[in-house]
């Protein structure tokens, strides 16, 4: 008589979640691959890293995440996740987010308008850039900076064709805007 494989037994190994460090991370290629170790000893390697449509991110060393092991063998093992608890942002408050980099860098987007808090520096390169706000144009390109409708202050002195200085003559540089 065959020895009997009760349904609990089967199904209970078929699929599991693992939390595992990350030991090294390869994202030369199409697709993230990393090696992991469990906490149990257990070490796969060349594991897909699955991120959402949009997003990119390489977990660094010593970061923590789920791997998912889809039926009984390891090379159907995915990552899911990767967070290094040193390096996450603390007390952001339910519901915000913050986007961070292993150098410390952070973007916060807070409240209820989404407003963008960054911690130090802020550096945006691209080609060209455009804000609208109501019935106000902000471009700046490689061939200057140009603002549509609405006017332009410096310490509460308009900043138009007409505006003048102090100390030039009536026009050009010197002193501040009247």
């Amino acid at each position: 008589m065959e020895p009997r494989i009760l349904m609990d037994e089967f199904y209970g190994n078929r699929n599991a979640l693992h939390r595992f460090l990350v030991s090294k991370a390869d994202d030369s290629g199409e697709e993230n691959y990393l090696d992991l170790t469990g906490l149990a000893g257990h070490s796969p390697t060349k594991v897909l890293h699955i991120q959402p449509h949009g997003f990119s991110s390489v977990p660094m060393s010593d970061a923590h995440l789920i791997g998912l092991r889809m039926g009984l063998h390891d090379d159907m093992l995915v990552a899911l996740g990767g967070e290094k608890g040193s390096l996450k942002p603390t007390s952001l408050g339910a519901g915000n987010t913050a986007i961070y980099n292993a150098d410390g860098s952070i973007m916060k987007l807070i409240g209820k308008n989404g407003a963008i808090n960054a911690d130090g520096d802020f550096a945006v390169t691209v080609k060209s850039f455009t804000i609208k706000c109501g019935g106000v144009t902000l471009s700046i390109t490689n061939s200057g900076v140009a603002i549509t409708g609405g006017t332009v202050t410096n310490d509460g002195h308009a900043i138009d064709k007409t505006h003048q200085h102090l100390a030039s003559g009536g026009t050009g540089i010197g002193g501040p805007p009247q």
